[in-house]
């Protein structure tokens, strides 16, 4: 209930962004650079391992292990 949304702290972090399309990239090391400390920055906060990336609105514009 609303108790425990008493108890979240907010974070907000501030990135840098990335202007290039990323519609066709198919590896994580052809990624902007910007784009891939993005992805590295939400596996060490949550602690979890990024396994599916979408680098566009088609079924088949992703990268993934």
């Amino acid at each position: 209930g609303y108790q425990e949304l008493e108890k979240i702290e907010l974070v907000y972090k501030e990135l840098p962004g990335w202007d290039e399309d990323i519609t066709e990239v198919k590896k994580f090391d052809k990624l902007p650079k910007n784009c891939q400390q993005y992805l590295k920055f939400i596996e060490k906060f949550l602690k979890v391992p990024v396994k599916l990336i979408s680098t566009g609105p088609a079924r088949e514009e992703y990268i993934g292990q």
